[in-house]
């Protein structure tokens, strides 16, 4: 079957530091790093539910297309892996569309169970607030995801109305030393405020 669908869209990325496996049920899901946002694999999810792909493809690729993209991944022996994407969001909505009364006796139960939790254990996962009980090690994690997520998203609002390039800067160079010592991903400043750095081309010489 030719995976490639209209309005879907492949991005090339690098296998490490991009894809988050997620343990649920006892089955490893996976996050994947789209554009800064949260996209579930979704081939890895149908197989855990114990749903059948083939079907499960048509009916995202028919009612959740604008929400679906091909991410390309290159795996550790070097080969290119395609994987079909959800975006997060649009999680609860695929899975709602599941009719459990419709499905055997084994699988309504655990199908069940991921339309009532699965969603959220994947966002928590994303922001790093998933703390497994009795684990310290996992509560000091999650505090620095946190402060992450905190910094982040001051960042991006003060950027947004910042009409200084120097101090717009300052505020980049606070945030980008923090993300160095979570070792945490780095947003571009030209993804977190587009408008900042068009008031920068005519001072440095571009196109105005």
């Amino acid at each position: 079957m030719n995976s490639k669908s209209e309005g879907s869209k492949s991005e090339p990325i690098s296998l490490a530091g991009q894809l988050i496996p997620v343990t649920f049920l006892g089955a490893t899901l996976v996050l994947a790093d789209h554009n800064g946002q949260p996209y579930v694999v979704m081939r890895a999810l149908v197989t855990a539910m114990g749903l059948d792909w083939r079907s499960q493809y048509v009916k995202l690729t028919e009612k959740f297309g604008s929400s679906v993209v091909e991410i390309t991944t290159v795996a550790e022996d070097g080969k290119p892996r395609t994987m079909i994407c959800l975006a997060l969001r649009k999680l609860p909505g695929w899975l709602y569309s599941l009719n459990p009364g419709k499905l055997s006796a084994e699988l309504r139960p655990k199908v069940l169970r991921y339309q009532d939790e699965c969603d959220e254990v994947l966002w928590k996962h994303w922001t790093g607030t998933y703390v497994p009980q009795h684990s310290v090690a996992n509560v000091t994690l999650s505090r620095m995801h946190l402060a992450y997520e905190r910094e982040h998203t001051r960042t991006c609002l003060e950027l947004a109305k910042c009409t200084e390039l120097g101090l717009g800067d300052a505020l980049y160079d606070k945030y980008s030393r923090l993300c160095a010592q979570l070792g945490a991903r780095v947003v571009s400043i030209t993804s977190m405020t587009p408008g900042l750095a068009q008031k920068r081309l005519p001072l440095e010489g571009g196109a105005t």
